[in-house]
């Protein structure tokens, strides 16, 4: 029982109920939506050169959270970690770039996923969405941003990006 913890197990049960209320009152701010599903597996097979040597790889993972949203998906991937200027990027070619691979692999996961969902729903409008629990505030809305200049631009559907991220997989 809850009652019975005490020392470092009651600081993070009480940590893990005030995230969670706090992501209650955020998806109540977002409404409305549908929760489709959580710990969904999407993958998409493909054949790529490693090595100059076509290898078959399955591309994908697991989503944390898929919601339907005005017609079209919102691919979520929770994110515990920092959010310092994460979930934004310039271009496509940055989020294969060996020099910058580390800053924008949440950026590259959520469009491996949203690559992985287009091949099974090739008509549909697919909303990258990646939400940082830890900066968590009320009006907040869990988003990718594409950088355009000094504005930042929300995707609202990566079929914009995803011939380009595809053709750089190869």
């Amino acid at each position: 029982p809850i009652e019975e913890l005490s020392g470092r197990n009651a600081l993070a049960m009480n940590a893990l109920v005030y995230t969670i209320m706090r992501m209650l009152r955020v998806d109540a701010e977002r409404a409305p939506f549908t929760l489709l599903s959580h710990e969904e597996k999407v993958y998409l097979p493909l054949t790529i050169p490693i090595n100059s040597t076509l290898t078959k790889v399955m591309l994908g993972g697991i989503v944390d959270r898929l919601e339907e949203e005005n017609g079209g998906y919102v691919v979520i991937d929770y994110k515990t970690g920092r959010a310092d200027n994460k979930g934004r990027f310039n271009s496509i070619e940055q989020l294969f770039s060996t020099n910058s691979i580390s800053k924008y692999k949440e950026e590259l996961q959520i469009f491996c996923y949203c690559l992985a969902l287009a091949a099974q729903h090739p008509a549909a409008t697919i909303r990258p969405a990646l939400w940082f629990v830890r900066k968590l505030q009320k009006n907040d809305e869990p988003k990718v941003e594409i950088v355009e200049g000094r504005n930042h631009r929300t995707i609202e559907d990566f079929r914009e990006f995803s011939q380009e991220f595809r053709e750089r997989l190869d």
